[in-house]
């Protein structure tokens, strides 16, 4: 799919200044470089079911809202349809733990992207009074943010081994992250200078736990057994990345709001 080389990243740049200065121009370029490929995948390197969540809030509207959205809102409910567990349209695979499994390296970065756009989704649907079908199934905002809770109830500790992959959550989280300020020790710890070569002998490849605890971080993640190893040498499990955390933000705001309906 040459289109994500770039023009992926143009479409969800033009979305958001659309939304931000309702010039039509943006919506017309997005509306342009439209591609019809349907993906269950929303990432750091794969905008496209974010742009279409983010545009189909303009197809709802007592008289039908903006027609040249509808695509948009249909690929969103694709996008759904095909990440929600248990349909005959599911394409995404889920661990016997009930997690939503993409990749090995760093999965949870699908799994809180995921979470988010359901969130958002959700508020439009509940906004607009609104359900939609996955095959038979009727969907509901509630449904969207049950599933989008689960998944993260996951994420901070409701899963087969018992472990947050939130580190600092929990009674039980990633000690041995793979992050070279949390498996240094701070300036309090050691204020003698020491090299890389150094630094990797006594920190990296030590088994200890990391010195420095990132509270807060969520790393990559457990594979598709529902199982973790907790070394910092194995960073497709034990990474931590923006791309984790800054998705499930905006989830766990979207249900703390919504924690009372």
């Amino acid at each position: 799919m040459g289109f994500l080389l770039a023009g992926d990243e143009l479409q969800w740049a033009a979305a958001w200044l659309y939304r931000a200065t309702k010039n039509s121009s943006y919506l017309q370029y997005a509306i342009s470089t439209a591609v019809e490929d349907d993906c269950d995948t929303f990432s750091w390197d794969n905008k496209l079911p974010g742009t279409r969540i983010l545009l189909s809030q303009y197809s709802f509207g007592a008289d039908g809202g903006d027609k040249s959205t509808a695509r948009f809102n249909e690929e969103a409910k694709r996008y759904i349809c095909s990440v929600l567990p248990n349909l005959q349209s599911t394409t995404v695979q889920y661990t016997a733990g009930g997690l939503m499994f993409k990749m090995n390296a760093t999965n949870l970065q699908y799994v809180t992207a995921s979470t988010f756009l359901f969130t958002v989704y959700a508020k439009y649907l509940k906004t607009s009074k609104q359900t939609f079908s996955c095959d038979s199934t009727v969907i509901t905002p509630s449904q969207l943010r049950r599933h989008a809770k689960r998944q993260i109830n996951y994420i901070l500790g409701d899963n087969p081994k018992g472990m947050s992959y939130m580190v600092g959550y929990g009674e039980k989280y990633p000690q041995r992250i793979h992050h070279r300020g949390s498996s240094l020790p701070s300036l309090q710890q050691k204020s003698e200078p020491f090299g890389c070569g150094g630094a990797f002998q006594s920190y990296y490849y030590t088994s200890e736990p990391n010195p420095n605890i990132l509270i807060g971080a969520v790393v990559g993640g457990p594979n598709d057994e529902d199982e973790f190893y907790d070394d910092r040498d194995n960073c497709a499990q034990s990474e931590p990345a923006t791309y984790i955390n800054a998705p499930l933000v905006g989830s766990l705001a979207s249900l703390a709001a919504t924690s009372g309906s």
